[in-house]
Parts: structure tokens; sequence; C-alpha cells
């Protein structure tokens, strides 16, 4: 049986979570890029470049599973997509832009026939369509989702900064927190920036509580490993983010703090501002 099959769940497992978050970014990539400021027919040739990027990735990976092993070359291939997704969390500048889009679509060109000899692998025979297809739904029910939780979590937010990005900001827009004082960074954290993380927390995590509550062994562990990602992702922005702030602030002038301070200001003034 293939729910008993430890490498059939854990491949599935990862293929729902890669996918999860392919689908999300795929969907809105476009929509971060211009919400920080680039022009729009600017990234959307970017996404087309991804696009024939992906070709030459569909061509060499089989090359390089039949020398190294199409499970390692797709462990590979997975840790460039989570690059090229990393590059674009705060985007803002146009070497993040290029690398999300170089490295995302050479990468997702060679995922897709890796998981397809990987599974060849393991399961040929005559139930190999039948494995497949069994995967694929389960992949493609879940990884539809991505979009509608990226988007969930933008309207939540408000923007698509990410939560580390959230508190960075408004811990240099302090100046007091700039100067390095605990009870300030403890006040902006706290006071400032908390509502609309654990709001986006805890609509993620309570859109997944369903699945995780539910019987069987295939649905609790996706949605676990998902909604477990996001809530560690909350620790780490309140516990460790503001450390590193600290850490970082000690070495750097107060007042070249300040002069950041005011960048962000004026931006915020020009976004709020209506157009003429």
């Amino acid at each position: 049986s293939l729910l008993r099959d430890r490498r059939f769940l854990l491949h599935t497992a990862a293929m729902v979570l890669i996918f999860f978050a392919v689908q999300g970014i795929f969907a809105h990539r476009v929509a971060v890029f211009e919400e920080v400021g680039f022009d729009v027919t600017a990234v959307a040739w970017w996404a087309a470049a991804a696009s024939a990027l992906s070709l030459p990735g569909r061509w060499i990976a089989p090359l390089l599973a039949g020398r190294f092993g199409s499970i390692n070359v797709q462990i590979v291939a997975s840790i460039v997509l989570a690059l090229g997704a990393a590059a674009m969390v705060d985007g803002s500048t146009p070497w993040q832009l290029v690398s999300h889009f170089v490295l995302f679509g050479g990468a997702f060109g060679a995922f897709l026939p890796l998981r397809a000899l990987t599974m060849a692998e393991w399961f040929s025979g005559d139930r190999y369509g039948a494995t497949m297809g069994s995967q694929w739904m389960v992949v493609t029910l879940i990884g539809a989702a991505g979009p509608a939780v990226v988007g969930v979590m933008r309207d939540t937010a408000g923007d698509y900064t990410a939560a580390t990005i959230v508190i960075i900001s408004a811990l240099r827009a302090d100046r007091d927190a700039v100067a390095g004082s605990p009870d300030a960074m403890r006040s902006v954290v706290v006071g400032e920036t908390s509502r609309h993380i654990v709001s986006t927390t805890i609509t993620t995590f309570g859109g997944f509580l369903p699945l995780i509550l539910s019987p069987g062994g295939l649905w609790p562990p996706f949605a676990t490993g998902i909604a477990g990602g996001v809530l560690l992702s909350t620790i780490i922005s309140f516990y460790f983010v503001p450390a590193a702030f600290l850490l970082v602030t000690r070495r750097r002038p107060v007042n070249e703090w300040e002069e950041v301070a005011e960048e962000l200001e004026r931006a915020d003034r020009l976004r709020l501002e209506p157009a003429e």
C-alpha cells in the first residue's frame, strides 16, 4: 500500500510543500515586485524570460540525474528554488529581481522531469501510472491553495512584506530603538507590528486546522508542516529578529539609521499621497 510506503509519503509531502509555495509565487510575484517600486512591464518581461530559462533545465536535469541520481539532483533543484524564493522576500533591488527570476526559472524547469525520474526509479512497473496520478492529485489539490493563502496573508498584513521586514522597518523608524533601547524595541515589536503578524499567523493556522485534526495518515502531516512553518516564522520574527537588530545597531552610528528612517518616512508619504 502506498500509504505505508515511507518514501512515497515523504516525497509526496515534499512535493506538496514545494508546489504550494511555487503556485503562490507564480500567482503573486509580479505584484510583489510592482509593490516595491518596479515597473510592471519590466517585471512581466523578466517573468517571460524565466519561462524561457526553464527550458534548458528540462533538458539538463535528466542528464545530471543519470550521473548523480535523480533524487540528489532534485534536492539541489529544490535548494535553488528556495534561494530564488528568498530573493523576492525583500525584492527591492534590481539584483534581487534578476536573481529571483533566473534561479527560479532554471530550477523549476529542472524540477518537473526530476519528479517523474525519481518516481520511475522507485515505483516502475504496472502501477507506475496510478502511483504518479495518486501523488499528483494530492499535490495539485493542496498546492492550488497556495495563491489563496498568500493572498489572505497579503490582505491581512496590508502588503507583501514579510514579517521580519515589517519588524525591521518599524525598528528603523524609531529613534530610541535605533539607539539600542530594549524598552523601545519591545514597545515597537509588541505594539506596532504584532497585530499584523499575529493575525496572519492565526488566519493561516486556523485555515489548516480542520486538516490537522482530520483522521487518516495523509492530510494531517501535510497541513501540520505548512501551518507549523508559519508558526515557526512568527516565533523567529518576534524573538530572534529584534536581538539580531540590536547586535547590528550597536555597530552602526545612530545618525546613519536616522537617515534610513527619514527615507522610509518619505517613501510612506509618497505612497499615501493620492495620485493626481
